[in-house]
């Protein structure tokens, strides 16, 4: 094995995960952003978990919807949402569902001024990187198509209702540093590698994903 001269290996088998050739560049480049900014407001993060600054998150199942939700102009955010009530014919991942879902967020995305940068569909829930200028058009974009895949998978109409089908408030979770972004992309490509290989494979993944991000930090300090 031919050793790199920079001490962040991305050669190293025990350090790294498997990834899309675009995205390691977008590691590297994390790296550097670290080793020139070595400040505590971008080594604080959490390792593929909730963040330990609560303001940065909003929504859930146990939410409060009237706290308002953190957003920041033109910074990522994570956003989720489930429903229980999406298995069998009504998952999100049925053929016509999976393609028609996509369509809306798509779709909605671009009338609402919304760049989408990474989407995940895990047939009861998805998850999104998204981000827009104006907080207004972020909240009119996650109101509409919540409302037509709901409307979509339960083929419900106007005057017919069919109750409500997510569980909780839109999740979302404003991401404020380079390692934050990181460990979202590992995060969606656990989901990718659940859907194919399981959650044994998942949990594999994460655990390299983990310790990979651990060295960063020490490294970087």
């Amino acid at each position: 094995m031919i050793k790199s001269k920079n001490k962040y290996n991305f050669s190293n088998e025990k350090l790294i995960f498997t990834l899309p050739f675009h995205i390691k560049n977008q590691i590297r480049n994390a790296v550097k952003i670290l080793k020139h900014k070595n400040s505590k407001s971008q080594l604080e993060f959490s390792l593929l978990g909730a963040s330990k600054l609560k303001k940065k998150t909003h929504g859930g199942t146990k939410s409060n919807a009237k706290v308002a939700r953190p957003f920041a102009p033109n910074k990522w955010l994570h956003i989720s949402n489930s429903s229980e009530l999406t298995i069998g014919l009504f998952s999100m991942l049925s053929f016509a569902n999976k393609i028609e879902i996509e369509q809306i967020i798509r779709t909605e995305a671009k009338k609402c001024f919304v760049q989408i940068a990474d989407y995940v569909n895990m047939g009861n829930h998805y998850h999104l990187k998204a981000r827009a200028k104006r907080k207004e058009d972020l909240q009119k974009f996650l109101k509409v198509i919540h409302s037509k895949i709901a409307k979509f998978i339960t083929n419900a109409k106007k005057g017919n209702a069919k109750g409500k089908f997510w569980d909780g408030l839109t999740f979302s979770r404003l991401l404020t540093s380079a390692l934050e972004e990181l460990n979202l992309k590992g995060y969606f490509q656990a989901n990718r590698i659940e859907k194919s290989e399981g959650k044994e494979k998942r949990e594999e993944f994460l655990k390299r994903q983990r310790t990979w991000v651990r060295s960063l930090k020490t490294s970087s300090a």
